[in-house]
């Protein structure tokens, strides 16, 4: 059983992952965001696939792997690596109620542009 394989997983700097087209370089700072989240939200979503097809065949203390992958590999966001993502967190809490999500930084994102 091999986890699935999830852009910026591994040694590979993030512009060389798998489903990358622009160097990580090349992007503002809300594509990149945006891109983390999307990335992130396709590995959650297949290691929790993985784990419920493991979890039929085997039982769920076996599928406890990739249930505990799929959470590693959720976004968090980390305001010491990443200045200003609590102000992030602030507005888009505010303007639609949600956490980080690629919609709603998108959302975000595409307001911040018209003002």
């Amino acid at each position: 059983m091999h986890p699935p394989e999830c852009p910026g997983d591994g040694n590979k700097p993030e512009s060389e992952s798998v489903g990358s087209k622009y160097p990580t370089s090349s992007l503002k700072a809300s594509d990149k965001l945006l891109k983390n989240l999307e990335a992130s939200e396709r590995c959650y979503e297949a290691n929790m696939r993985e784990a419920e097809r493991v979890e039929v065949q085997h039982g769920s203390l076996v599928s406890l792997h990739s249930k505990i992958q799929a959470a590693v590999l959720l976004f968090k966001p980390d305001p010491t690596r990443m200045p200003g993502i609590d102000r992030i967190e602030a507005l888009v809490n505010e303007e639609w109620g949600t956490s980080l999500t690629p919609e709603s930084v998108g959302s975000c994102a595409g307001d911040s542009a018209t003002y």
